[in-house]
């Protein structure tokens, strides 16, 4: 949860960072998310954040793979996406003419 509110290089989301912790953890959870709602980063969170940081260089190392992964995800949707409209276009051009023909418009 401090790396996430810490650095936008550590994405996890809400669900993930709480999911295995007792009540008395997430409490403590949503109230840094709570703090940084008011106060954003602060030097306690900036000094927290880069002690676990240096720490745990494994998640550095799992955070850029994650994020490499979803903007690979992302640029393949897009162009799915782009693909999907010029087929879309295509098609009611086809079908435009084919109103044409028989004398409908739309």
């Amino acid at each position: 949860m401090v790396l996430s509110l810490y650095h936008s290089d550590y994405e996890f989301s809400f669900r993930e960072c709480i999911k295995d912790l007792n009540k008395e953890q997430r409490d403590l959870c949503m109230n840094m998310c709570q703090d940084y709602s008011l106060n954003e980063e602060t030097p306690e969170l900036r000094s927290v954040g880069q002690e676990i940081e240096g720490r745990y260089l494994y998640l550095s190392r799992e955070c850029k793979t994650m994020r490499q992964a979803r903007f690979e995800w992302q640029r393949g949707y897009e162009a799915k996406l782009s693909e999907e409209r010029d087929e879309n276009r295509a098609d009611e051009r086809m079908l435009d003419e084919h109103d044409k023909l028989r004398g409908i418009s739309r």
